[in-house]
């Protein structure tokens, strides 16, 4: 879709685009070219290189802020849904996300908005009112996806040291707390996402190793590529409609979350190389999650759990790949705490006097704020994911809430009203559609969501297994 969406609000990737939309030189038009000064030149060259670093930096943090416990649980809606009908909705929502997105970025663009960019666009467009809508369901959004990483991280945990036979550590709930915060406490004091661009990108290294390994082990549980395709030839056109809206919201738990985005734009020092960021990371993450998905069920069909961890064999290689991808995890909930400890700090300090990205004024006593804040948030987590009775039944519900909320009703509506009379009726009859289709299949997810996860079913066996 057009980056510019019918507008001009300075998304120009480039000088020469910023020059070509605005016009430059007389205006008879009789200037001759002349050949730039090695001073231009270097001025050039310095700032493509700090663009490409920009560029290098941000692909990183954003895509971590995707590809987390999410992946894990895509086999299972892939086989329930079915494997053709599932890659179709991963495309469709890869895309209709990105285009989305940009509306929120476009928005935040015009406004001139960067840090707390979510609740200071919403503001601009719709006052304080509005603000504090879109702020509160931002925090929803963060805070449901930080309680499922959290609540993965502490059931791998479980998994693995039992599937080790390390019996001081099977079922101990509270020491794998204690393991989950030795991990989380030092890199939650974090302030600059700028500075978790080295982790995140070991933790995308981590991640193609781990779909690396879990591929050759597929193919090694199949026997071969015949059984494969024999298993393609058997499921590959299976469509199941009645699990389109939990499929989606599973697939929007992990691509829905627009906190994450408005960070990674607001780290970069060039705002107009975003939009490359954003669309090449829909890119990887369309593509992880499309093959992941959809390999998986056909490796494992009717047996397909919940948690796709537990259809992996239990061996050194494949608990060590585990293993690692559990700092994927960690990170995951690193980069989607950022936004709510954003909105919590502004709502703390609204003029900007204590809290600032690399540093913390107002003394000690500013200090111990800023970090009770944190570590208050990281206590909510935790208790909250241990008392959930279903991690994938959340996902749903996260999934299609940032479906109706986070990527349909806000990023429309303020776009709309902002540049009311300077779009074109075809974009606003594309982003009413577009508002539509989320609000329908979100809100639908959401209540079966909910019906499922507190059914005396799903109660009993959480209850089981604890």
């Amino acid at each position: 879709m057009d980056q510019h969406l019918d507008i001009n609000v300075g998304t120009a990737e480039s000088s020469d685009d910023c020059t070509r939309l605005l016009g430059s030189g007389p205006a008879d038009g009789n200037t001759r070219q002349h050949a730039p000064t090695l001073e231009q030149d270097h001025e050039k060259n310095q700032i493509d290189s700090e663009n490409r670093k920009d560029y290098h930096m941000a692909l990183p943090t954003f895509v971590r802020g995707y590809v987390g416990s999410g992946l894990l649980a895509l086999p299972f809606v892939f086989y329930q849904a079915g494997i053709v009908w599932g890659i179709i909705l991963t495309i469709t929502c890869c895309l209709s996300n990105h285009y989305l997105m940009k509306l929120v970025a476009l928005t935040c663009d015009d406004c001139g908005v960067s840090r707390d960019a979510w609740g200071n666009m919403c503001k601009a467009v719709g006052g304080r009112r509005l603000k504090i809508i879109g702020e509160v369901s931002l925090l929803v959004s963060q805070l449901g996806t930080c309680i499922g990483e959290t609540m993965f991280a502490l059931k791998f945990l479980n998994y693995a040291f039992c599937a080790l036979s390390i019996d001081s550590m099977c079922d101990q709930g509270y020491k794998h707390v204690i393991l989950y915060l030795a991990v989380i406490i030092p890199l939650t004091a974090v302030t600059n996402m700028r500075h978790l661009s080295w982790p995140n990108e070991i933790a995308d290294f981590a991640t193609v190793a781990f779909i690396t390994v879990t591929v050759l082990l597929g193919i090694s549980q199949l026997g071969s590529l015949g059984s494969f395709f024999t298993n393609l030839e058997g499921n590959f056109f299976t469509v199941n409609l009645g699990q389109t809206a939990l499929f989606c919201g599973t697939l929007l738990y992990a691509i829905g979350g627009v906190g994450a985005i408005l960070d990674v734009r607001n780290s970069m020092n060039n705002k107009q190389v975003f939009y490359r960021v954003l669309r090449n990371g829909f890119l990887v993450i369309g593509l992880h999650f499309g093959f992941f998905g959809a390999f998986n069920s056909l490796v494992s069909l009717d047996k397909t759990q919940e948690i796709y961890l537990y259809n992996l064999p239990v061996s050194t290689i494949s608990l060590s790949s585990q293993i690692v991808y559990l700092f994927t995890i960690t990170m995951t909930y690193i980069t989607n705490q950022f936004p709510i400890i954003t909105i919590l700090e502004n709502w703390a300090d609204p003029d900007d006097h204590y809290f600032h990205d690399d540093r913390t004024e107002g003394g000690k006593k500013m200090q111990a704020i800023r970090y009770s804040m944190r570590y208050g948030l990281l206590v909510v987590v935790i208790a909250i994911a241990c008392l959930l009775p279903s991690f994938n039944l959340l996902l749903s519900l996260v999934g299609s809430y940032n479906f109706m909320v986070m990527n349909g009703l806000i990023p429309v509506l303020t776009y709309n009203s902002h540049f009311k009379g300077r779009i074109s009726t075809r974009t606003m009859i594309i982003n009413m559609g577009l508002l539509l289709f989320c609000v329908i299949f979100g809100g639908f997810g959401m209540i079966q969501s909910v019906y499922k996860m507190f059914a005396p079913e799903t109660l009993a066996a959480a209850s089981a297994s604890s």
